[in-house]
């Protein structure tokens, strides 16, 4: 059984988390964190609900080797030059020779 004296104020526990009470209020009401709630309208949160939360959010990191390494079979080839319409690939210089010579027949 929890002590009386040693249930935390809303402000109180929000400053153990480092969050601000409003936050503490929304976690609360999404059901992440767990509350006392004394004469109807006393909201209190004890030691054990601060603890509880902070082991739920705890993150474990991965082991380096665990992670997988991409394939160098799997490299993906950037695309060069300019496709036309046929669908064959012309090089820039290609391209800019045949624009080139395209605007010395008009004129």
């Amino acid at each position: 059984m929890t002590n009386p004296r040693d249930l935390l104020t809303i402000d109180e526990a929000a400053a153990e988390l480092n969050i601000s009470a409003p936050t503490l209020r929304r976690l609360r009401q999404a059901g992440m964190i767990g509350y006392v709630r004394l004469d109807g309208r006393k909201i209190r949160h004890t030691p054990d609900d601060i603890a509880d939360y902070l082991a739920r959010q705890r993150v474990v990191p991965r082991p380096q080797e665990a992670m997988p390494c991409p394939s160098p079979s799997r490299k993906r080839t950037r695309r060069t030059g300019t496709t036309t319409s046929s669908g064959t690939v012309v090089g820039f210089m290609a391209r800019r020779e045949q624009a080139t010579s395209e605007t010395r027949k008009r004129s």
